[in-house]
């Protein structure tokens, strides 16, 4: 029982009752340990799926299919059902499950807000900010485990693995380049360049292939 802020306890310890007697409840703190170890979750408290940090609501913002046929989702969520998972999930065999047993890299509170995946596995993630000035960074695992490889601020809203480089679109400016590159940047493994063809001079909000071309 929660004493309210609408309830005082009277002098002997109760909350005052229907005939005003006092008697109708004790305010108490104390929890038995017993009961929770045999406890259950209660599933009224949650919803079925995803659900996001602790007073948000959950948000999944890209998927990625992987080699194996299954399907990536990245966004910013925090539960599965009743269980705490971190924000990337893999569909497979008609289940959803965590995509990743090991994180070199702690996931952000707000998750991620694009993921990419190649032909050899190769995987690529733009963390996400909802907190404070917008700003993040492009992690990828080409097989050694995750990695940073490029800042930005802003917000990227895509990213696409195109002729064995990584393409970032978006609201952002990528920092770690020799000069800031805006809104469509290139990461060819080693360096940070412009398109091919010179940067833009505005935001890219999409990547798409399409045969062997890649539209923007």
């Amino acid at each position: 029982f929660g004493c309210g802020d609408n309830h005082k306890a009277l002098p002997d310890g109760g909350m005052p009752g229907g005939d005003g007697s006092g008697s109708a409840a004790v305010c108490s703190l104390d929890v038995d340990s017993a009961a929770l170890a045999s406890g259950t979750w209660d599933t009224r408290f949650t919803i079925p799926g995803f659900t996001g940090p602790d007073g948000h609501s959950p948000t999944v913002y890209d998927f990625a299919r992987d080699i194996d046929g299954s399907i990536v989702a990245a966004g910013q969520f925090h539960y599965l059902g009743a269980d705490r998972v971190e924000p990337l999930l893999r569909y497979k065999n008609g289940q959803w499950a965590p995509a990743r047993t090991t994180w070199e890299l702690q996931p952000p509170d707000s998750g991620f807000s694009a993921i990419a995946i190649d032909a050899t596995g190769r995987l690529a993630l733009a963390t996400y900010d909802d907190y404070g000035e917008r700003s993040g960074e492009i992690w990828i695992d080409d097989g050694t485990g995750l990695r940073v490889i490029g800042e930005f601020d802003g917000l990227v809203r895509r990213l696409a693995w195109y002729d064995d480089q990584l393409w970032v679109a978006g609201w952002d400016q990528i920092t770690t380049a020799a000069t800031p590159i805006q809104g469509l940047a290139v990461w060819d493994g080693t360096t940070w360049a412009p398109p091919p063809g010179g940067p833009i001079d505005s935001f890219a909000f999409t990547l798409v292939k399409d045969g062997d071309d890649l539209l923007v």
